[in-house]
């Protein structure tokens, strides 16, 4: 990562691709939240049981406090509730979060090796629509596999074409990516 997340240019970054990720991963995850909750079956249900029983008496949790939480976590496992308006929404801000910051993560480190295979340089003429330099094929699936969650290669190109359009005409990337790699050693031109 280039710079940790709590830098004031790193949350400038994170405003900037919230609403491209947020327009892909709401409806995805409001489609997930759509599908009622099936139950857990008896393997399922032993296995998340023994990994709570295992950390809980690993951490020291009191043996009446461990019984009680494997009994309601075995209940919620074995008739599960679909999710409220507000639980949902909490997932999909959580989600947009995490894949943002997924994204942004993924696109400095593509940026950040390319100029270090070309003195330390990130020639703004070599970008793309989606901000994104020519790419080998094993940096190219790299970036593609890097994407985990709600979002894959074409969705997370999608979201950096929709950053790139909010800039200014003739700005090609981000002022607070440039500063971030400028951070790193790697100069924009």
């Amino acid at each position: 990562m280039v710079q940790p997340p709590g830098s004031q240019e790193y949350s400038v970054l994170v405003a900037l691709f919230r609403p491209p990720v947020e327009a892909v991963v709401r409806p995805l995850v409001q489609a997930q939240a759509a599908v009622p909750p099936q139950p857990a079956t008896d393997d399922e249900v032993k296995e998340v049981l023994d990994i709570i029983t295992q950390v809980g008496q690993a951490q020291g949790v009191d043996p009446d406090e461990l019984a009680e939480k494997l009994l309601e976590v075995e209940r919620e496992l074995r008739q599960p509730h679909p999710l409220t308006p507000e639980e949902i929404e909490e997932v999909i801000q959580d989600s947009v979060l995490h894949e943002t910051v997924g994204l942004i993560d993924s696109w400095l480190t593509i940026l950040v090796v390319v100029a270090g295979d070309n003195a330390d340089v990130v020639e703004a003429d070599n970008l793309d629509d989606a901000m994104l330099p020519p790419l080998p094929p094993e940096l190219a699936e790299a970036f593609e596999q890097s994407f985990v969650g709600y979002l894959d290669l074409a969705k997370a190109k999608d979201a950096l074409r929709q950053v790139k359009k909010a800039l200014p005409a003739g700005q090609a990337l981000p002022a607070d990516a440039a500063i971030l790699l400028s951070i790193e050693g790697i100069l924009v031109l």
